[in-house]
């Protein structure tokens, strides 16, 4: 039997679109407190508006900004029971004319943002006495195209 969501309070990353809004979606659904966060304000104000969720400006590429986007979600709700770190960035472009720019990016948010913010979680998790995390990839890293560079060689 699964346990109820409602009054949990799950924080996704990546939360304004694409599979990160969907699985705010899903927990929105299943009456927990649900934040989500991303980089673009527009985009996330209307996520949040459409899924009944918070939404917080943060950069998981920053410690700052993980603990921020922490420490706001619970002071607003009390406590932190699953931390989705969804956010990654997929550039649309070949390896071979990835700067190391585009590849610092890449690394910066999907690696070192995923950490961070598992890092900054990690005590809020703990205290709930069920905290949860949950790690998510795409399909992107199962397709061998010369586009999907930044999940496989090509």
């Amino acid at each position: 039997m699964f346990t109820p969501l409602t009054g949990r309070t799950v924080l996704v990353t990546g939360g304004t679109k694409g599979i990160g809004k969907g699985i705010a979606g899903v927990f929105a659904r299943a009456g927990a407190n649900v934040v989500v966060c991303g980089r673009d304000r527009e985009r996330g104000e209307a996520a949040a508006r459409e899924l009944g969720a918070r939404y917080l400006i943060a950069d998981v590429a920053k410690a700052a900004d993980c603990e921020r986007m922490v420490a706001e979600t619970v002071a607003e709700f009390g406590g932190l029971d699953v931390l989705c770190a969804n956010a990654g960035v997929f550039p649309d472009v070949k390896l071979a004319d990835m700067t190391e720019e585009d590849i610092d990016s890449i690394f910066a948010t999907n690696v070192k943002g995923c950490m961070l913010t598992v890092k900054a979680c990690v005590p809020y998790l703990d205290r709930s006495g069920h905290g949860r995390v949950i790690l998510t990839s795409s399909i992107a890293a199962v397709r061998r195209k010369p586009i999907c560079a930044a999940f496989v060689a090509p």
